[in-house]
Order: structure tokens, then C-alpha cells, then sequence
């Protein structure tokens, strides 16, 4: 099983990673992989493990397979319980042959072993945090226009904590025209 959160993460290698990953852990424990389940751009954060359609997949996919390869707890769940509710336990109380791992633990994955229930807690614990962020962001810059501590970006100057288009501008519009359109960095 292979998940990434959102479109920015279509095209960052994240699913190559995850695959490559896996494979070799397939591959030590012996393991022939005979179907991929990809959530593309789907958050954990915001839909539980059930409401997931690859994720949900893996019910029915239980009653062919001998194990359930993942890369890690922030791939099945952001939630902490979802994933143990609605998919482990189903899939173990009627097919309890099924073996589930995760690329970042030893041996087979154990959801009562506090290491994993702390990486699920921290799995959660990173998006509450993210959301948070996001959202005290956006309503700063959205109620006062001013932005968050950082470096401005290139054809901006920060004056007063306000950022303000400079004579660089209009050079980062065209390197962002091209981009879009498909032109290489060399071609730009």
C-alpha cells in the first residue's frame, strides 16, 4: 500500500521511494508482490483509512494475500485508530494468516507495540501541527497582510513585514511562464 498526502506530491518521487522501499522489504521477508494500492493525493489527516478507496481495497484483497506491505505509519494513518479500526482488525478477525509490515519496523507489524502507536502518534501529532500552522498563516496574511517570518521571495522585498513586488518581478513571471508552459531550465 502506497499513499502520498496531496498534489504536490504526485510528481516528488514519493511513490517511487515508497515502491522501492517496499519491495526490498518484500523481498527479506520473502514476499511476492501481486497487487500495488495507491492512494494518490489523498490525506489521512482529513479522511479516515475506510474512507480511502485504495485503502478500502485492502478488505477485499485480504482474502488472496499473505501480507500487507506499507511504507510507514504516516502512510495508513494520521488518525492514530482509523486504520487499526476499520482495516486491521477486520482483515485480521477474518483472515488472521495475513501478515501486515512496515518498511520502518523489524518483523511483522504489531499495532499493541508502543514503538508503532508512538509513531502513530506522532504520524497525527505532525498533521495537527501542519493544519495549525497553515491555518494561523493564512489568517495572518489574510487579516493583516502580513507575512510570517521567512525570506522574501525573489521579486519581493519585505518592507514592515508587508511584501511589496520589485523590479525582479516581472523576470520571475517569465521564468515562471516558461516553466509552466514546459521549457527546461536550460531553455529558460
Amino acid at each position: 500500500y502506497i499513499r502520498n498526502s496531496d498534489n504536490k506530491q504526485i510528481d516528488n518521487h514519493s511513490e517511487d521511494i515508497q515502491k522501492r522501499v517496499i519491495l526490498e522489504r518484500a523481498k527479506k521477508e520473502g514476499i511476492e508482490i501481486i497487487k500495488w494500492r495507491y492512494d494518490e493525493a489523498e490525506s489521512a489527516y482529513r479522511k479516515s483509512a475506510v474512507k480511502r478507496k485504495n485503502m478500502r481495497e485492502l478488505l477485499n484483497d485480504a482474502k488472496e494475500v499473505d501480507a500487507i506491505i506499507f511504507y510507514d505509519e504516516s502512510r495508513i494513518s494520521r488518525k492514530i485508530y482509523d486504520f487499526y479500526h476499520e482495516i486491521y482488525s477486520p482483515i485480521k478477525e477474518q483472515y488472521p494468516h495475513v501478515k501486515f509490515y512496515s518498511t520502518q519496523s523489524p518483523g511483522e507489524w504489531d499495532p499493541n507495540d508502543p514503538t508503532v502507536q508512538m509513531k502513530l502518534i506522532i504520524a497525527a501529532e505532525e498533521s495537527v501541527i501542519k493544519s495549525t500552522r497553515a491555518i494561523d498563516a493564512q489568517l495572518s496574511l489574510l487579516t493583516d497582510q502580513i507575512r510570517p517570518g521567512a525570506r522574501a521571495p525573489v521579486g519581493y522585498d519585505l518592507v514592515n513585514g508587508v511584501l511589496e513586488v520589485n523590479v525582479e518581478a516581472p523576470i520571475v513571471s517569465f521564468i515562471f511562464d516558461c516553466a509552466s508552459w514546459g521549457h527546461s531550465n536550460a531553455a529558460i
